[in-house]
């Protein structure tokens, strides 16, 4: 994991991705066991004192991961600002070309998903 919130999201779209590859439906506690297992450094730092804060019984869903995460590692707001650079792009792409170019690749992929849901 980088230090680029948008990274995050990136993250979980591939962890998701690796899902469709299984012959078998993977259920969500499996899904959870496999993105955790994948976290390093301060991602796996976060998780761990996030399951500790929990019930021992808890068991948490694919959602709740995903919700939870996303809104650790991508500040509020940052998603909905990127979208509206994308959107407010001129001709001259004047705001384009400020925008750091893993930013327009995530905003991007972003837009491509909000569509298809």
């Amino acid at each position: 994991m980088t230090e680029e919130p948008l990274d995050a999201d990136a993250w979980v779209h591939t962890i998701e991705s690796n899902f469709s590859l299984l012959v078998v439906p993977c259920s969500d506690v499996n899904k959870v066991r496999f993105a955790a297992q994948q976290l390093r450094g301060t991602a796996r730092l976060w998780w761990d004192q996030y399951t500790a804060m929990l019930p021992a019984d808890h068991i948490v869903t694919w959602d709740e991961f995903k919700n939870a995460f996303r809104a650790h590692h991508i500040p509020q707001g940052l998603m909905e600002r990127r979208f509206n650079e994308f959107l407010d792009l001129t001709q001259g792409l004047t705001l384009f070309s400020n925008m750091p170019r893993n930013s327009i690749i995530y905003v991007s992929m972003w837009v491509i998903r909000l569509t298809l849901t």
